[in-house]
């Protein structure tokens, strides 16, 4: 069953597990294992289509496939040029503030802006969008990331 609770740590979980995931930097094999081990934690590819908009991708924008949020986050895959491992940063800590979460039946749908906290302390501010549900296992899965910079006229 998913609750608020559920929701806010499952995210916080997220925001974690990316943060580690730049801390493995000058080691492939041990980055590559672990960011598998993240999207197949959080993301729902094993079990229904999802939906995954990273914030800086725009040559291939929409990532369908487990392969394609992994090229995300580490990089390294000549499929995606563009990619160069947002996960890669790296990153001292995600921080969440939500502007709204539902949950209807078996779906969380919550956006706000998330804040991602460089080594030297500055701070990028990015928009999302996430619609959880939980897998055949009843285990909450990402369904719907929409990530994108805000803004600026």
């Amino acid at each position: 069953m998913l609750t608020k609770k559920t929701i806010l740590t499952f995210l916080q979980d997220w925001g974690h597990d990316l943060v580690e995931l730049g801390k493995l930097n000058g080691e492939p094999d041990k980055q590559h294992k672990a960011a598998a081990t993240m999207i197949q934690k959080f993301y729902g590819y094993d079990s229904f289509p999802v939906l995954f908009k990273p914030t800086k991708a725009s040559d291939i924008p929409f990532r369908h496939t487990a392969e394609g949020a992994l090229s995300y986050f580490i990089g390294q895959n000549p499929n995606f040029p563009e990619d160069h491992g947002f996960a890669l940063a790296p990153w001292t800590k995600v921080e969440f503030k939500f502007a709204g979460l539902v949950i209807t039946d078996n779906v969380a749908t919550t956006m706000g802006h998330y804040f991602f906290t460089y080594t030297n302390g500055d701070i990028l501010k990015v928009e999302f969008s996430f619609v959880i549900t939980e897998d055949n296992s009843e285990m909450p899965k990402i369904l719907l990331h929409h990530s994108s910079l805000p803004y600026k006229h």
